[in-house]
């Protein structure tokens, strides 16, 4: 085996490894955003941008907004906060998904309890 030949082949497995690692990693962006949502919000914000720059599923992504706004509502950025609820919701409308449009109007409800817009919070808990 020469030189080239054997270059190439540790090339080509260092490769597969990375992609590997790659794949298995992205599909835990969420799930470590969450694991860090309370105990290190930076460690959360880090996966949850990951998260965005990775994912291209309209699901995952609105997932993802979904935890960017609960992560912004405990900071009190209300209203980045409702930003990214209002992001989640508009893709769990356009693909059908229940639960997750059941969550976001949830945590709008409580959104606005947060921030003393008690009449909004009203209208958006009885969606």
């Amino acid at each position: 085996m020469n030189a080239n030949s054997t270059f190439a082949k540790t090339a080509c497995l260092l490769f597969l490894t990375h992609l590997t690692l790659t794949c298995f990693s992205q599909e835990k962006l969420l799930l470590k955003a969450k694991q860090n949502l309370f105990r290190q919000p930076d460690s959360a914000l880090f996966y949850l941008n990951k998260s965005l720059a990775v994912y291209k599923e309209p699901q995952k992504r609105a997932e993802t907004y979904k935890i960017l706004g609960i992560f912004y509502d405990i900071k009190g950025e209300y209203e980045r906060s409702e930003h990214y609820y209002d992001s989640s919701l508009l893709i769990f409308q356009e693909i059908n998904h229940l639960e997750g449009q059941g969550d976001v109007l949830c945590n709008l409800a409580e959104l606005f309890n947060h921030s003393d817009q008690l009449d909004k919070a009203l209208q958006w808990s009885q969606q």
